[in-house]
């Protein structure tokens, strides 16, 4: 009997020790964190004939959609906005070269909303040559609508227009329709054709899915996901991701989001975490290069641009709304 007592107390003390080195080998701290706070903005504004910057920032106003680059002497507009003109159901192709959004007139209906009755859908260039295409009205659904429906690229010569009441499900993609953006012929979307979902706002440009994701476990903190489906724990925080904050750059290097109060610069490759301190500064719609060198965001209603290297900041003398993209620059 004894000697029974002896056996399962030795093994429930190795037991209770396979249990403790277990846990010990959960991950419970996530990656560094690093105070990293950014400087006071390098007042005055410098002007457009001193601007330096690869690329066209695109920036949009109640006036349209324009586009700011360090190697023009003016800006442009790519897409103007008015009761005639629904920039903001718009979005550019993945490789920025192209911004589809829809045209018609505006019915007033009452004092809460109005109707859009569109007529056409057009695809504009990107450059300052300002090229378009005119796509008239097909039955692609219910082309007057209070709320405006959605275009969507799913490669670049082709989106989908979602024109239908009738809500998708995981099995029909019905109402929706791919229509070529330079011919204007169209198909119904198959039953399994992958929705072109992105972690991306609606108007930025690169809609190809990531091929890492950020998860929030509740009560343990943020999982950085590869491509292979590995989880890394960043951060052990019981705050979520502020929605809409997090953007990963276009190399996947990088990405920002704001949480604990504070904006963060997540540094995937170093496998390190950035606190920038001041939230004040950056904003939710802050946009990466496309070089994933550098963090455009507006304070004072002026683009701020933030080099994540050599964390120096330039302020452009042109006052906006919001920034919505960074598009490399085509050959013109």
């Amino acid at each position: 009997m004894n000697t029974l007592k002896i056996s399962c107390l030795a093994l429930l003390i190795l037991c209770s020790t396979a249990t403790l080195i277990a846990q010990d080998n959960v991950e419970t701290e996530g990656w560094e964190v690093i105070e990293r706070c950014l400087s006071e903005l390098p007042y005055p504004t410098i002007p457009q004939s001193n601007w330096n910057f690869d690329g066209m920032i695109i920036v949009e106003n109640r006036e349209g959609i324009r586009a700011l680059r360090s190697d023009f002497d003016t800006s442009y507009f790519i897409a103007l906005k008015s009761g005639n003109s629904f920039t903001t159901a718009g979005q550019f192709s993945p490789d920025g070269r192209w911004f589809a959004y829809a045209l018609g007139d505006t019915q007033y209906m009452s004092m809460m909303w109005d109707r859009a009755n569109i007529n056409r859908l057009r695809v504009i260039s990107t450059d300052s040559r300002g090229i378009y295409y005119d796509i008239p009205w097909f039955n692609w659904g219910n082309a007057s609508n209070p709320f405006l429906d959605q275009l969507m690229w799913i490669d670049n010569e082709h989106f989908v227009y979602d024109g239908s009441p009738v809500p998708r499900t995981e099995q029909s993609n019905s109402g929706l329709w791919v229509i070529n953006a330079f011919t204007g012929e169209s198909e119904p979307m198959p039953v399994d054709f992958p929705l072109p979902i992105t972690n991306q706002m609606r108007y930025m440009a690169g809609t190809d899915p990531k091929t890492i994701s950020f998860e929030e476990v509740e009560g343990k903190g943020v999982f950085l996901k590869n491509k292979q489906g590995v989880e890394t724990l960043i951060l052990a925080t019981d705050q979520s991701f502020v929605f809409g904050s997090l953007k990963i750059s276009p190399d996947e290097a990088y990405a920002l989001a704001y949480f604990n109060d504070n904006f963060h610069l997540i540094d995937i490759n170093h496998e390190v975490v950035y606190n920038l301190c001041e939230s004040d500064l950056l904003s939710y719609w802050s946009i990466w290069s496309p070089d994933s060198q550098s963090i455009a965001f507006l304070y004072d209603g002026y683009p701020v641009l933030y080099d994540i290297e050599t964390q120096s900041m330039q302020i452009l003398r042109f006052k906006t709304s919001q920034i919505i993209a960074w598009l490399p620059i085509e050959s013109e």
